[in-house]
């Protein structure tokens, strides 16, 4: 082997290393987070990745899920879409359930919203604790 032989695939091998080289620069500016090259914005109260379908409720769902695309860690990704959808569709009817119950105009409607109200909050509590719980177990570096 000559000496330009074994500095062209000691250049290939440290370029290789450096691609390879996942880091995640996150930076807040303004009412944006920039992870990378996306970039998580606040749209009508929700949080969303540009050029990205999912919209999130929490932002920190929204910066995991940049992470995960920066990772490519699809299945995570997926996951933290899915736990974040339910946690908002639950908020949601959790908020129209206490809404109906305080402003009903009969007793029927106020115990109807009252139980499934009361039905609805251990599986909020549930999924809040799983997304928090997967939230945490992103790898950042």
């Amino acid at each position: 082997m000559t000496r330009s032989h074994i500095a062209h695939s000691l250049e290939q091998k440290i370029s290789q290393l450096v691609k390879s080289n996942n880091t995640i620069k996150i930076l807040k500016k303004d009412n944006a987070v920039f992870v990378n090259d996306e970039t998580v914005v606040s749209q009508y109260g929700l949080h969303v990745v540009k050029n990205h379908n999912p919209v999130f409720l929490i932002k920190k769902s929204a910066v995991a899920y940049a992470i995960c695309i920066a990772t490519k860690d699809d299945s995570l990704a997926k996951t933290i879409v899915q736990l974040d959808h339910t946690y908002r569709k639950l908020t949601e009817d959790a908020l129209r359930y206490s809404y109906t119950m305080k402003n009903a105009s009969n007793q029927i409607s106020q115990e109807t919203a009252a139980n499934r109200l009361s039905a609805i909050r251990p599986r909020l509590v549930n999924i809040k604790n799983e997304l928090t719980q997967t939230l945490k177990s992103i790898k950042i570096a």
